[in-house]
């Protein structure tokens, strides 16, 4: 005999805590560092953060992220607090 549990979908305020897309953002990578994890990013507000625009460190949710990136290149990333740590989770 197969078993179902009933799932209970999402409240609205679940839903509005936390965007089902990632939240993408532009920057300017301002520092590197590859080998502790963390990357300096000059970027614009991140509304999912509630983050005006700044600069800011961020550590990587993955080190392969740093892999192909340099010095005052631009990009679209996305970011979380993750236990209690800013994150890039995602780079475009």
């Amino acid at each position: 005999m197969i078993r179902f549990e009933k799932v209970q979908a999402p409240t609205e305020a679940a839903l509005a805590e936390k965007p089902l897309l990632p939240v993408f953002t532009n920057g300017m990578i301002e520092k590197l560092d590859a080998r502790g994890g963390r990357i300096t990013i000059s970027h614009e507000a991140i509304e999912n953060l509630d983050l005006a625009a700044a600069v800011t460190i961020f550590r990587f949710s993955n080190a392969v992220m740093a892999k192909d990136l340099a010095l005052g290149q631009v990009i679209r990333f996305a970011a979380e607090k993750i236990s209690g740590k800013l994150t890039v989770t995602g780079i475009e």
